[in-house]
């Protein structure tokens, strides 16, 4: 394991760290890694590592000693590791109000990004998630399969509520794929509404509405899909609510909107 000493350079090479940051690949980490530290508080390096399996060891390390350089972390050697810290804001685990979050290109470091604030809403969530999602695709479900993994073996129950699952062989996957991991734990509803009794009868209404909601205590409201062109792609606009009036107000709104939803047979994909 690549582990951080303080007063000492790890780096196997100058070169290779340079080379790293150069082509952005530290750079993207930036705003994940803080991110992290700020809704978890303080973590140790070994831990903060394992947030973030499948990447560089190197680009990781050469991201937390440019946020060292800037100010923004403190690291801390003990006897069981380093621990990292963030500095110049409180922990935001519990934040009030609304947060604005946005895709936007990788090495912006404005503002927290569509999908590290998604994927930190689902590891907070400890009894219930409500997903309004039109579109699902499997890139969704391979990026934080650990997590949702992590869901699923918490008993956390899932209700997902998107347009027709056969409507494309990607969305019928994807959704396969969730039930997969969630097994009775989850409750899908496809949501649209439709005219007349023929098998090509006229559509009326459809989900577009992208929403999540986490534990009735936070929601994500905004223009992301769950797909990859919405949380690394395309330009997006969301906010992050913990506001429990306007939690309230969501809730009611989906259940009016049940009235419209066909619950979806998860013998389907067995």
């Amino acid at each position: 394991m690549f582990q951080i000493q303080q007063g000492t350079q790890p780096c196997p090479a100058n070169t290779i760290l340079e080379r790293e940051i150069h082509l952005g690949t530290s750079m993207s980490l930036l705003p994940e890694i803080l991110s992290i530290l700020r809704e978890r508080g303080p973590l140790k390096h070994d831990d903060l590592t394992n947030e973030f399996k499948g990447r560089s060891e190197l680009a990781i390390y050469g991201a937390l000693r440019l946020l060292e350089k800037e100010g923004k972390i403190s690291l801390e050697k003990t006897t069981g590791g380093t621990t990292i810290h963030v500095l110049g804001q409180e922990r935001t685990s519990e934040p009030q109000g609304v947060e604005l979050i946005a895709t936007l290109p990788s090495n912006s470091k404005e503002r927290r990004s569509t999908s590290c604030a998604m994927l930190n809403l689902l590891r907070d969530a400890k009894s219930e998630i409500v997903l309004l999602a039109p579109f699902i695709d499997t890139f969704f479900t391979s990026k934080y399969r650990h997590t949702l993994k992590m869901l699923a073996k918490r008993q956390v129950q899932l209700t997902v509520y998107t347009r027709k699952v056969a409507e494309t062989p990607e969305q019928q996957k994807s959704v396969k794929e969730l039930i997969e991991i969630f097994g009775n734990n989850i409750v899908i509803y496809e949501l649209l509404s439709q005219r007349g009794n023929h098998p090509n009868k006229r559509q009326t209404f459809a989900l577009h509405a992208k929403c999540m909601i986490i534990d009735r205590r936070r929601a994500y409201v905004g223009s992301a899909n769950m797909t990859r062109l919405s949380l690394f792609k395309n330009f997006e606009l969301g906010v992050i609510i913990s506001q429990p009036e306007s939690i309230r107000e969501l809730e009611t709104v989906i259940r009016q909107w049940r009235e419209f939803a066909k619950p979806y047979s998860l013998d389907h994909q067995k």
